[in-house]
């Protein structure tokens, strides 16, 4: 059985009707239910469960509190439109996307420093190795479509402090979160 994202929609009822709006994907179909069935009081208050399950993160909460740092919800993604992961950081406070090495877009701190990169809560390590191994990048490892939604922090609260190596400067972090996570 598919899973459907329910958005429960208030507004002007015709007719006595209320009417729950069911999302699947990129296509929507509408279902009439009757009167009662539906308190718009209380379906107001219900929450997406996209948005449920981004604010079990903590996203919302580092969003109201960490207010010099860059933080776009699903809301603020789907406005915005970029090739590439990275290139919702373009215009991002403390940071810059360039051109490096072989021609891939890399996100880095104005100073130089590459920030620590986070893909669903989870560090990964980018860039090269000890050894020169290639580790990709943020935009290798997370398509533009796939961005539900992205923090970019300065200096990286301590959930998202990498493994730094000794005398390693804190460079930030990018935490994104992805659709396959929130759906």
């Amino acid at each position: 059985m598919p899973r459907h994202i329910v958005d429960i929609t208030t507004g002007p009822l015709r007719s006595g009707l209320a009417v729950l709006l069911l999302l699947t994907g990129s296509c929507s179909r509408s279902t009439a239910l009757s009167p009662g069935t539906v308190d718009p009081q209380s379906s107001a208050a219900v929450p997406s469960p996209r948005t449920t399950r981004l604010a079990t993160t903590g996203f919302y909460d580092r969003r109201a509190t960490r207010k010099d740092d860059l933080f776009l919800a699903p809301e603020e993604i789907r406005l915005r439109s970029g090739a590439f992961a990275s290139s919702f950081l373009e215009n991002a406070t403390g940071f810059q996307v360039l051109r490096k090495h072989n021609k891939r877009r890399v996100v880095s701190k104005r100073s130089g420093c590459e920030p620590g990169i986070f893909i669903d809560g989870q560090f990964i390590r980018t860039g090269l190795d000890r050894n020169g191994l290639d580790l990709g990048t943020l935009d290798e490892l997370v398509p533009s479509g796939d961005v539900f939604a992205l923090e970019a922090y300065r200096r990286a609260p301590a959930e998202f402090q990498p493994r730094l190596e000794p005398g390693q400067p804190d460079c930030g972090a990018v935490v994104v979160w992805t659709r396959r996570y929130a759906g």
